[in-house]
This record gives structure tokens, sequence and C-alpha cells, in this order.
């Protein structure tokens, strides 16, 4: 949305919330895009009034907007900034790697269970603290983390077939 596609009214209502004359909250959502956008150029130029609004910024705290990375911030006292929530991007990005590493995790623990009889929690407590040999005495949980499931399936595989482990 951009100020040409408002009607006349809502582009007198962007112009007073500019202005200082309406409360930004009381616009509608397409006259607050357009309001934040030509906001942000302003702000982002050279001037004196943003100087002073920084600098109030700066010495009150608690003022709340998204940083260069997206994540949702809040001003301290002073200077200096507490993310409050990372960016929508890196939350999923997260989950994603999360969802990645459990369904390895699985594959591993699939793979190990028959070898203690089918026991959940033996194989559970083997892919955690079981110290292997053939990979410098790292654990089954500290390949997966490194991304080293096929690995570790291999070498269980390879138990399975009846190699030394």
């Amino acid at each position: 949305m951009t100020l040409s596609q408002l009607t006349e009214t809502s582009i007198e209502r962007v112009r007073a919330a500019l202005a200082g004359e309406l409360s930004a909250d009381a616009l509608e959502a397409d006259e607050s895009r357009v309001f934040h956008v030509l906001w942000s150029e302003y702000m982002a130029g050279p001037n004196p009034e943003r100087d002073l609004f920084v600098a109030k910024m700066r010495a009150e705290g608690g003022y709340v907007g998204e940083d260069d990375y997206g994540r949702l911030v809040r001003t301290l006292p002073h200077g200096g900034i507490e993310v409050i929530q990372e960016s929508i991007d890196a939350v999923d990005s997260w989950r994603n790697e999360l969802a990645a590493h459990r369904r390895e995790v699985a594959r591993v623990l699939e793979a190990l269970e028959p070898l203690v009889g089918g026991d959940r929690n033996r194989a559970i407590s083997w892919f955690e603290n079981e110290h292997l040999r053939d990979f410098d005495g790292l654990t089954a949980d500290a390949l997966v983390r490194q991304g080293k499931a096929k690995a570790v399936i291999d070498y269980i595989e390879a138990i399975a077939r009846g190699a030394p482990g």
C-alpha cells in the first residue's frame, strides 16, 4: 500500500498522525502501513527532531521496535537494547533445526532398539551415555548433534551384523 493508493480522507488521517495531531493507534490497517513507511523514511534522514527523539528513547528506555535482524527489541534506560522476541525467520529456522534433530534422534533410536531388546529406555540411556570408542569417545547424542546420525546408524547396523562395538 502506498500513499497514492489511499483515499483523500485516509491521506489526511496519515498526515495528521505524522504531525502528531492524531494518534497512530487510531489509523486503519492500510493507513498504519503507509504511516509507518513514511515515519521510517522521515526518521532515517538527519533532522533535529529525530535526534531529540532518539536521545529521549535512550534516556527513558522502554521503547519497542525491530532491530536490523528483525528481532523485537526494547530500549533500556541510558542505552542498550533487550531482545524481546527473536525474528520470526530465526524462530522458524530454530524450529526446523529442532524438528530435523528430533527426526535424526528417532532414526538412531529405531536402529538401536532391537539391539537392547526393544527397551526404549535402555536405547535412550545408551544414546545419551555410552561413549563410543570408534568415535573418539563421543556419545551417539553428541554425534547426532554434529550432524553424524548416519554414521551412528551405520555403526549400530554393523554391530547388529556382528561387528565388535
